[in-house]
């Protein structure tokens, strides 16, 4: 999943601080919450009970629920990559 291909992203997704840094800030913290929506979407694959011959629909649940966690500004974990690898302020 490419960053453009985010979900619609709340209000509060970027934080004021990272979006107060200007463009390539909020491009840094996009890429940190697509990764973190790759992995969020991996984790909850993993964790869900594979049934034979269940619902389809039960195969795009993690990708959904990810989406919806990331919409809101994640879990965290963006949060701590972009801390991380953002050049020092």
């Amino acid at each position: 999943m490419s960053v453009e291909a985010l979900p619609p992203l709340g209000a509060g997704a970027i934080p004021t601080a990272v979006r107060a840094e200007g463009p390539d800030a909020v491009a840094g913290f996009r890429a940190a919450l697509g990764f973190e929506r790759i992995l969020l979407n991996e984790l909850l694959s993993e964790a869900m009970p594979k049934h034979e011959g269940g619902d389809p629909r039960e195969a795009s649940l993690p990708g959904t629920l990810a989406d919806a966690i990331v919409a809101e500004g994640g879990a965290g974990i963006a949060t701590g990559l972009y801390g991380a690898f953002a050049p020092a302020r």
